[in-house]
């Protein structure tokens, strides 16, 4: 199934981690010209880290909405979040930048915290205005 529609990360939060990658392996390389020892590993696996993990971000979407549902995967390492349109009950703010989704899931009310600081504005304006027609037509 094909995804409607699609939200990725900003730019400049992808940007942060490829360039502060390669500053780290900059100075994980002059730490190893300066001194012999071990002292450039530190800085070298956190260069290495943050370039994987900017490479990465830099093609995920985050957000996928679909026909009937919606995934949120909001970071590598986390979980995959399936809601259906028909299970959504409210969304609540939590702060200047995050949101509180909550939805029905196998007879249980869960809910999920929407980091709207990672992705563009505008993007999120739009998502928001989405799952909040969403809501209105269920009830």
């Amino acid at each position: 199934m094909k995804a409607i529609k699609a939200y990725k990360m900003r730019d400049s939060i992808v940007n942060f981690q490829i360039f502060g990658g390669l500053i780290m392996a900059i100075i994980a390389f002059v730490c190893c010209l300066i001194t012999s020892g071990l002292v450039f590993l530190p800085p070298l696996i956190v260069s290495v880290w943050l370039l994987i993990m900017g490479f990465i971000n830099k093609k995920r979407e985050t957000i996928k909405l679909y026909e009937d549902h919606l995934e949120m995967k909001f970071a590598p390492a986390s979980p995959l979040h399936l809601v259906r349109f028909e299970d959504l009950i409210r969304l609540e703010d939590k702060g200047k930048s995050e949101k509180r989704l909550y939805f029905n899931s196998q007879g249980k009310e869960k809910k999920i915290l929407l980091p709207l600081s990672q992705h563009p504005k505008e993007d999120m304006d739009e998502f928001i205005h989405f799952l909040e027609e969403k809501i209105q037509s269920k009830n």
